[in-house]
């Protein structure tokens, strides 16, 4: 129930349940913070960054990568400078996802 009420947090873009999300990182369930850091990001929550990057080293593949995920949406340059160092020394599938998190925040050129 907490993992879907978290996730429903994001699709009704409540920020203001951003704090609470924030604090659902640290939930014993797994999927329960892998709900709270993709709702992070669909709430584009920039105070959640530092959370979210703490995520990233979560023993759970499926938080790591929605941390990730969530880093990318955000954007910004606390965000972008926790993809790139993601980016430049991780787990394979991790690094990989952080390097197309930052590919897509990049300015694109015209």
């Amino acid at each position: 129930m907490r993992n879907n009420a978290a996730f429903a947090l994001g699709e009704v873009d409540a920020t203001e349940a951003v704090p609470h999300l924030i604090a659902l990182m640290d939930d014993p369930e797994e999927w329960v913070r892998k709900s709270a850091a993709k709702a992070l990001g669909m709430l584009k929550a920039v105070q959640a960054v530092t959370a979210l990057d703490l995520a990233t080293n979560d023993p759970s593949s499926v938080v790591r990568k929605n941390a990730i995920r969530s880093l990318g949406k955000i954007g910004g340059d606390a965000a972008m400078l926790a993809l790139k160092r993601i980016a430049a020394g991780r787990e394979n599938g991790v690094a990989q996802l952080a390097r197309e998190a930052l590919e897509k925040l990049k300015p694109a050129s015209h």
